[in-house]
Order: structure tokens, then sequence, then C-alpha cells
């Protein structure tokens, strides 16, 4: 059976070739001292389970994290890793889908399995999460367009930080309105809010109006109840009054990503 643990198993397998630490899986039976080489093979494969022993001789010889393969959370290395220093380190994690269906292209007849299970409860969709599609695009250039197919843009690259799964996108920021709280050249990562009831007044978002204006601000309460501020953190900017009606999407900004 393909689980989430075995899929993250097998990203790290990935990662250890591409980074020359091992060449194949005959390298790891070798270097944890399994007499039969094809032990490697049948646990990556699922056909045997992976047992706690096997997890922690393979994370302890490799310098993998134990609780990345367990739950997910962190990188495959650890903060202090030599390893993340490493430039093909930092490529490598956009690459982590690409790593599963080479891994799982290797061994026969488990990609259909995969795809029959991609929506079951066995294995949960966020494993093929590949990250935060970036878009090298400023907010007010039509952001909402492209990530709504209306217009065939690619993302930059994927952000593949666990705690923005729940954004729909990342997108550049132009001008000083935010500054300095964001800059000019930063990058927002935006979950979109499927209703403006679930503003939480004080934070920052990115409103997207029915005519077409893109902007990132605070959103504070307006004396009329059924309207909004939209106050920059630049006190030399005014504060922009909107009725709730104008609003097309909101999107909370999660992070900001620094572009210098």
């Amino acid at each position: 059976m393909i689980t989430k643990e075995l899929l993250r198993l097998k990203i790290a397998i990935g990662f250890l070739k591409k980074l020359d630490i091992i060449k194949n899986q005959g390298d790891i039976a070798t270097d944890l001292g399994y007499k039969r080489q094809g032990t490697i093979s049948e646990i990556v494969k699922g056909k045997i389970p992976i047992t706690d022993k096997f997890l922690t001789s393979f994370c302890s010889k490799y310098g993998v994290d134990i609780e990345y393969i367990k739950t997910g959370n962190g990188e495959v290395f650890p903060p202090g890793s030599p390893y993340r220093d490493q430039i093909e380190y930092k490529e490598l994690l956009f690459q982590q889908l690409d790593i599963i269906k080479k891994e799982l292209i290797e061994t026969p007849g488990l990609v259909p399995e995969l795809e029959d299970q991609k929506n079951s409860q066995e294995v949960e969709p966020d494993i093929f999460w590949r990250g935060v599609p970036m878009y090298d695009t400023d907010v007010n250039a039509g952001i909402l367009s492209l990530i709504r197919d209306e217009k065939i843009t690619e993302p930059a690259y994927y952000l593949p930080i666990p705690g923005f799964k729940d954004c729909k996108f990342g997108a550049r920021v132009s001008g000083d309105s935010m500054y300095p709280e964001i800059r000019n050249g930063d990058y927002v990562i935006c979950k979109e809010l499927q209703t403006l009831d679930s503003l939480i007044y004080g934070d920052i978002y990115l409103v997207v109006t029915h005519d077409g204006m893109e902007t990132v601000k605070y959103v504070h309460p307006h004396e009329k109840e059924d309207w909004i501020n939209l106050v920059p953190y630049n006190k030399s900017v005014p504060t922009t009054p909107m009725p709730k009606k104008n609003i097309r999407a909101v999107y909370k900004v999660k992070g900001v990503v620094k572009g210098y």
C-alpha cells in the first residue's frame, strides 16, 4: 500500500540520489547492514511496512529529518544540516512531485495505484501539493485573470512551505503604499476568502474590485456597515473607502517574500 509516509520516504531517497549521497537502493541496504538488498526494494514498493527500526536507522545514517518522514512537517533535512545550504537542495525543494513520479515510474505497476488512491482516504491529496504558485506578475496587472485561467500563464515557481498549503497564489507588489511593511517588489502569499464575513479588521488583504482594481491594504471598518476602509501603511497615502458591493474577490495576505 502506498502511504503518505512511504511517499515522503521516496522523496528523501530521491533527494539522496540527486545530491549524490547514494547511487541506488543497493547503497541503502549496504549502509544499513541488510544482507539482502531486495529488502529495501520491497520497502520502497510498499510490500514490506516501514518499521520504526528501519526509519530510525535510515534517518540517522543520512541525516534525514524523521519528523518529516512521519508527519510531513519541516523538510527532508533538518535545520543545521549542511545539505540545506547546497544550491542543488534548494532546487530540489521545487521538484518534490517530479521526484515522486520518477521513483514510482521505477517501480512498475504503482503509478496506476497511486492515481486510484489520489482522492481516497489512504493518500490525502496534499501529498501531491507542489507548493504555492508564485507569479512574476504585479498585483495590479490582472493577477485575478491569471489565476482563474482567463489567460494562459505559468507560475515562475512553486513555494513549498507547508504553512501556506491553503494559499491560492503569490504575486509581486508594486508601489509604496504599504512601505516599509511591504516594499515595492516584495511578493504577497494570498489565501482566498469565500465571503466578506470572514474579514478580520486590521489584517492585510489583496482586494480585487469588479472594475479591475487590485490593491494590497489593511482592511478597517467604515462608519457605514456595508463599506470598508482600505488603509495603507504609508501615512502619505490616503485611506480609500469602498462599498462592499464593489468587491469581486478578497485574499488574506498570509505571508510576504522579500523581493531583494
